[in-house]
């Protein structure tokens, strides 16, 4: 599978510290699969199927104990902008 690991924008780096790398990866890459995996089973994508990912991709953060203002910023992230992605 393929993943771009945290596909943050370089310049939301130095603005909120949150790379492509760091206690967030796991749940990145899970998250990346998730968002696929409907295209790997044939199905037709879903809100809830993307909401799954994303809140998969929140769980993974709090265990991996990331700074609550940075899961808030990656969460919003995925919300607001994902949808392109993950109906692609």
């Amino acid at each position: 599978m393929a993943t771009d690991l945290s596909s943050s924008p370089r310049l939301a780096w130095s603005l909120t510290g949150v790379g492509r790398v760091g206690p967030h990866l796991e749940a990145s890459i899970i998250h990346d699969w998730l968002y696929c995996a409907w295209q790997y089973l044939s199905l037709e994508p879903t809100a809830d199927m993307r909401r799954f990912a994303d809140e998969v991709l929140m769980a993974g953060m709090i265990e991996a104990r990331v700074p609550w203002h940075r899961r808030q910023l990656m969460y919003a992230a995925v919300r607001t902008f994902g949808s392109r992605i993950f109906n692609t």
